[in-house]
């Protein structure tokens, strides 16, 4: 039995346009490439990451292990200013008495340990100022048990001096339930 195969004016179509496409037109070469993996975030590497991370290091080991306020208050700028969900607003001298307050706290062994939560930290530049750093940090008691957790931003200034810190936001504190959190 012999067909007769009559093409419908669409089919005439694609093959004009296959043709007039040339021999590689339906190789895989002229196949979309496929979309490129993402690169890792640049928020969590490099550099501007690594400075604010040891930043971050010396200004919470002062405030909440070696219980160190001068330390931590010069690590605050002259203008700092802290915004806290709990405890409001503060401007620079109540900012530097809460350190020294967290000081004797820290040194008699009454205040909570503050953990930076793996994996949480990103770090953006802020162009012509300095960085900025999103975070999340646990609290623990001494013995390890969990007390709270919150989120932090913290925008830093370069100067000629090093890091300085002169806005910190820190809110969403909430009890913390998860297994003891340890930094050593």
């Amino acid at each position: 039995m012999i067909f007769d195969f009559v093409p419908a004016p669409r089919v005439l179509a694609a093959a004009a346009l296959l043709l007039a496409a040339g021999p590689g037109a339906l190789s895989a070469q002229s196949a979309p490439a496929p979309a490129p993996t993402s690169p890792a975030d640049p928020s969590t590497y490099g550099p501007l990451y690594d400075e604010i991370a040891r930043m971050d290091s010396i200004l919470f080991d002062a405030a909440f292990y070696s219980c160190d306020a001068a330390k931590v208050n010069a690590i605050f700028s002259d203008d700092v200013e802290f915004y806290h969900d709990l405890g409001g607003a503060q401007e620079v001298d109540a900012v530097r008495e809460s350190s020294v307050r967290m000081a004797r706290g820290c040194a008699d062994g009454s205040n909570a340990l503050r953990v930076l939560v793996p994996g949480s930290m990103h770090v953006y530049p802020m162009n012509n100022y300095g960085a900025v750093q999103v975070a999340d940090h646990r609290f623990v008691q001494r013995d390890g048990s969990p007390t709270g957790i919150a989120k932090m931003v913290m925008l830093w200034r370069r100067t000629d001096a090093g890091w300085r810190v002169t806005r910190v936001i820190s809110y969403d504190h909430h009890e913390d339930h998860s297994a003891p959190a340890r930094d050593d």
